[in-house]
């Protein structure tokens, strides 16, 4: 069964939406939520943490490969502020 959800809904005129937001999208991971329309920048940490500990990430390779990735571009980030 698809299950889909848009997950700003839940925080529509609530302070700090984007926490709430990741939150919800944790949880609905954990319900058996198959599909979210969320904004992939904000929340792919939140989707890829609730899969490592859901034990849906084979040996944390998804979330290690995304946090390389990240630490490599704040790298990059504060070597060009330096220049």
């Amino acid at each position: 069964m698809n299950v889909s959800l848009g997950a700003s809904n839940v925080s529509f005129g609530l302070p700090d939406r984007e926490a709430i937001n990741d939150i919800f999208v944790a949880m609905a991971i954990q319900a058996g939520m198959t599909a979210a329309i969320v904004h992939p920048g904000k929340t792919r940490r939140a989707i890829l943490i609730a899969d490592l500990m859901l034990g849906m990430d084979e040996f944390s390779m998804r979330y290690i490969k995304w946090h390389r990735v990240q630490q490599k571009a704040a790298a990059a980030a504060a070597a060009a502020a330096n220049l």
